[in-house]
């Protein structure tokens, strides 16, 4: 499982968003084929918004 942590989301209440869209601080990568991609993970994206995503090796 590879995660990867939520940096940015306009969405979010510190940014005067809604505060109803997000990834609760992180998404992670689960194994199993997608797309010819070795892994796949689900993300919740804001209408007119943005997220932004770091990776976190190891963790």
């Amino acid at each position: 499982m590879e995660k990867w942590k939520e940096i940015l989301n306009t969405d979010s209440t510190a940014y005067d968003g809604s505060g109803l869209y997000g990834n609760l601080g992180q998404i992670v990568a689960e194994a199993g084929e997608w797309d010819g991609f070795p892994a796949h993970a689900s993300v919740v994206l804001p209408p007119l918004g943005a997220v932004y995503f770091e990776y976190q090796p190891g963790v």
